[in-house]
């Protein structure tokens, strides 16, 4: 399941064909619930996460086995919160997500957006996500970090087309960082 702002949404169509290329052999189904929410922060998330997630799983018919998280770009943008404020927020999140899926790994992206003025908050969001996904290894992991691959030391030129969204060049490598992370 991918859940998050609108950059999980552009991801997932490749991550899909990518993990269904994987011969048979490895016993690889991927289907996705993307629940991609653009413009959404981390506090309208914690507005609406119970609802989102109420409908999913078992009831669905879904058995996930990774649930991929996007989230934190909308709120550099819009002004983050105090640190524990986010902090506490997030960590409610991830906990309710693995309480509803606890058989799934829970992985997580540090955001980026292009603009100077939005890199020390994109940075703090980095630092913080690690902290929180550090106690939780056991069902929780880093998954790609956009400073890095969307930046590109080209300011998000070759991966993005606004600076913020990846365009096809970008959702190919997000897919794979993806896999990777997830251990395939």
């Amino acid at each position: 399941m991918a859940y998050g702002d609108s950059k999980a949404t552009s991801y997932t169509p490749n991550l899909l064909a990518s993990l269904n290329a994987i011969p048979v052999s490895a016993t690889v189904s991927a289907e996705s619930d993307n629940l991609s929410i653009p413009g959404i922060t981390l506090s309208g998330m914690m507005a609406r996460y119970t609802s989102d997630l109420a409908a999913r799983g078992s009831q669905d018919g879904m058995n996930y086995r990774f649930v991929l998280l996007t989230v934190g770009v909308n709120d550099v943008v819009a002004g983050l919160p105090p640190e524990a404020t986010w902090r506490a927020n997030f960590a409610t999140l991830i906990d309710a997500i693995h309480a509803k899926f606890p058989a799934a790994k829970v992985g997580i992206a540090r955001p980026w957006e292009r603009g100077a003025a939005l890199q020390a908050g994109m940075n703090s969001l980095a630092t913080w996500i690690a902290a929180e996904v550090t106690p939780r290894a056991a069902w929780a992991f880093l998954g790609p970090d956009e400073r890095v691959y969307l930046e590109n030391g080209d300011n998000g030129t070759t991966y993005t087309d606004d600076g913020i969204h990846p365009n096809a060049a970008g959702q190919a490598v997000a897919a794979s960082l993806w896999r990777t992370a997830m251990g395939y």
